[in-house]
């Protein structure tokens, strides 16, 4: 005499999942909650760049603590060979023509600069360029084929 199957023994415990339309239900119900969980990461990331690029949009004090801690990220980036260091990360946004024109290299790009990457490049050619140091600008990223965030090097 057989012994009769166990709960724990059957591969599917909800009966409506072994059939075609019970698995085409199923997944429907996955896309549909992937769905709404990709919706509010999306709507998490937005509010995240809004908010980093209003903290962008404000200029920072120079003081003689923050020049003390570039002079030591400098010293670090030589230290480890290297002869250039990203000074800062931004959205294309924040650019007046998002990025166009130092993704295309056009003469004048910096006028496209708006806050705090506008602020450190008017202290790039205030005080660094007169000592050597070189800056240079790149498009990091490019979603859905559009310039995305914008990466600022200092060179020496």
């Amino acid at each position: 005499m057989a012994d009769k199957p166990q709960k724990s023994d059957r591969m599917v415990e909800d009966d409506s999942l072994f059939s075609a339309d019970g698995l085409r239900n199923y997944m429907g119900k996955r896309a549909a909650a992937e769905a709404l969980d990709d919706a509010k990461r999306e709507e998490a990331q937005a509010a995240a760049k809004k908010a980093m690029i209003a903290d962008l949009m404000k200029p920072v004090e120079v003081d003689q603590a923050r020049r003390d801690r570039f002079a030591r990220r400098l010293k670090e980036a030589a230290d480890s060979g290297r002869s250039e260091m990203m000074v800062l990360r931004f959205p294309s946004d924040l650019c007046s023509d998002q990025g166009r024109a130092i993704n295309n290299r056009l003469a004048g790009w910096e006028n496209s600069l708006v806050g705090r990457p506008k602020q450190l490049y008017d202290i790039w050619e205030k005080e660094l360029k007169p000592k050597g140091f070189k800056l240079r600008f790149e498009v990091l990223e490019y979603p859905k084929g559009i310039p995305g965030d914008i990466g600022m090097f200092v060179a020496w």
